[in-house]
């Protein structure tokens, strides 16, 4: 840990991120979780340089939520939803 101080909830900011990183690019596609984190690690550095360093998250947030409402199952999802595989 040379970057960042040790305490018992240093994971919850890794957990948000890549959560986003995940969903963002498409539920089970690397393909999609390697570009949906290039996508938001650009949108954090450049937010970061913009805006108020704080208002980082909040930038990416607002890009996740907007690009969930136009394509729910991520940009590159594999296209197979619970109706496909029998779940509902």
């Amino acid at each position: 840990m040379p970057i960042y101080s040790v305490y018992p909830t240093i994971g919850t900011s890794f957990v948000l991120i890549s959560f986003v990183v995940v969903v963002l690019g498409g539920m089970g596609s690397m393909f999609g979780a390697f570009f949906g984190g290039l996508i938001i690690g650009v949108v954090e550095a450049l937010s970061g340089v913009i805006f108020d360093p704080g208002l980082k998250e909040a930038v990416y947030f607002v890009i996740f939520i907007m690009v969930l409402l136009v394509r729910p199952s991520g940009i590159f999802s594999l296209g197979k939803g619970a109706e496909e595989v029998g779940l509902k």
